[in-house]
């Protein structure tokens, strides 16, 4: 029997990655059945992974990886048959050297077993380090495929390792991804008309108080018509802080403006759901901006990598793309006013999701191809 190994995205903690893995699974599962056995990578003991298997109904295999053990960071028996599915939403690029150095350790493993690898769905870049080059060079020059998800990402890794094996660029491909019918948690709430307002520690870290501020005077700006609803989309640290931690510290500074903390570590489809029917979304996470489009919800971005600006382009909506400067507050409120002028753009995100959802499904096609 085939084995068909996904590797980096876990459920629990990153929402935007449990929906990544939830997708995939689903699909591959839809298409091959008990033709294959699935499995997926895991980080430790934590009781995220039974709770994802028994919420899915599969029967799913766990190995750990462990990045200190360099040669052998899998103890699992891997053949030329074998199928390797990534899944990370960005590999190989200059922000993190850890990060390069245990994606090398992965990848290679399954290299050095002669396994088929693959990227799935997933953006590159950019990539200036020359250790960063090398490593990228050497496990990209040697996959099967590999899946880009933007046009820019595609041409970093073109200069980098050629057109020979890169596919698409595709979209996102929880953009296929349902929304859950009820959220009972957030239904008690008892909230009519709201926005999101979804922070990143990522963003926190680079810019510090000042990012609050801003995203304060937003929330003053139209709390009045709009309820703020922070909400905590991903539940892993990052460099010492945290989403949740973030979130904690806007609601505190805006008090007066009544908002509502959302922190319940929800399944993703219950967290679609609320951003599906919310009016708008203002956020530093990238499957937030997926997830509220792919629900015909605009979504206005303050992103720390190209990925954001390349995601909205889709939707010829990269304006919603912001800078974090000086004007970023008053770019916002124009934002707004826009989006009362044009019913939030709903018709023209609805019917580019007809074209970019068929688009996903293709890339699904390929993907199958290749566990063939």
């Amino acid at each position: 029997m085939k084995k068909i190994f996904i590797l980096n995205a876990q459920p629990g903690g990153n929402k935007g990655a449990e929906a990544m893995l939830e997708t995939v699974v689903l699909q591959i599962e839809k298409q091959f059945g008990s033709d294959c056995k699935l499995y997926l990578e895991a980080l430790g003991g934590s009781t995220s992974y039974k709770l994802f298997a028994e919420r899915l109904g599969l029967d799913l295999n766990f190995i750990t990886f462990n990045p200190k053990k360099v040669i052998k960071p899998y103890h699992v028996q891997v053949t030329e048959s074998d199928v390797v599915i990534d899944i990370g939403g960005i590999n190989y690029h200059d922000k993190s050297i850890k990060g390069v150095l245990r994606n090398f350790i992965r990848h290679s493993f399954f290299l050095r077993k002669n396994a088929k690898l693959v990227f799935f769905t997933q953006d590159f870049g950019p990539c200036e380090k020359l250790l960063t080059r090398i490593l990228a060079k050497y496990v990209y020059k040697r996959a099967s495929s590999i899946f880009m998800r933007s046009e820019k990402s595609r041409n970093l890794l073109i200069d980098l390792v050629g057109d020979q094996n890169i596919k698409g660029p595709f979209p996102d491909c929880t953009l296929i991804y349902p929304p859950e019918s009820f959220s009972e948690q957030f239904e008690k709430l008892n909230i009519e008309k709201y926005f999101i307002v979804s922070p990143s520690a990522i963003m926190y870290n680079k810019y510090g108080a000042d990012y609050l501020s801003k995203i304060s005077d937003v929330i003053r700006g139209v709390y009045k018509d709009y309820t703020p609803v922070v909400l905590v989309h991903n539940f892993t640290s990052n460099d010492g802080s945290s989403d949740l931690k973030v979130c904690n510290m806007l609601v505190d500074k805006v008090r007066d403006c009544a908002p509502v903390l959302f922190d319940k570590e929800l399944p993703p489809r219950e967290l679609k759901y609320i951003l599906s029917k919310s009016c708008f979304t203002l956020t530093s996470r990238y499957h937030v901006v997926v997830g509220s489009l792919s629900c015909n919800v605009p979504s206005i971005a303050i992103g720390w990598s190209h990925k954001y600006q390349e995601f909205l382009k889709l939707y010829n909506l990269e304006s919603l793309n912001l800078d974090f400067n000086d004007k970023f507050q008053k770019k916002v409120l124009k934002k707004l006013e826009e989006f009362k002028d044009n019913d939030f753009y709903s018709r023209s995100i609805g019917q580019s999701n007809v074209a970019l959802k068929s688009k996903v499904k293709d890339s699904f096609s390929l993907l199958f191809d290749e566990i063939r």
